[in-house]
């Protein structure tokens, strides 16, 4: 059996409140997607980020890459072959903790509405910070993202 490396890394506060742990999008890598360590630094949390397999300096490959995708991208795909259906639907009430869903309101990916269900599934105090504008690949440009992420940080902290 061929063993996997994941490449990650961790940047570390010297007091942090808390740690944040970032799976990052399907496009790029670790050289690309460590540019808001800033914002990191600047709300006084760790940042752990991992690139999956095949991503950047980490071996292994995943399966499909297509099955990570879902029926959006590939309506015409019967369910049963979709190897990682991702049903967050189906686990959100299971969860306990306080829920943060974030949604730009010009995503042509994971459209806005797909929060709003969510939230209706939901048992556990659950918000939307909603980013009027923000598409799918451009939400953390967005000054109402970073405000209002670092105002959840910090409460979730106790600041």
């Amino acid at each position: 059996m061929r063993q996997t490396a994941l490449h990650a890394l961790h940047f570390m506060q010297p007091a942090p409140s808390s740690l944040v742990f970032f799976l990052h999008g399907n496009g790029g890598d670790l050289s690309t997607w460590t540019t808001g360590t800033g914002f990191h630094r600047r709300v006084n949390y760790d940042l752990f980020i991992v690139d999956y397999r095949g991503y950047g300096l980490s071996t292994g490959r995943i399966e499909s890459e297509a099955q990570l995708h879902a029926a959006r991208a590939y309506p015409l795909v019967p369910r049963f072959v979709l190897k990682y259906p991702l049903r967050t639907d189906t686990v959100i009430g299971e969860v306990k903790s306080p829920i943060l869903l974030v949604g730009g309101t010009h995503d042509d990916i994971i459209p806005i509405e797909d929060s709003l269900q969510l939230m209706r599934l939901a048992k556990s105090p659950i918000e939307l910070l909603r980013i009027e504008g923000a598409g799918h690949n451009n939400i953390h440009e967005f000054p109402t993202y970073l405000d209002g992420l670092a105002t959840r940080l910090n409460q979730v902290a106790g600041h």
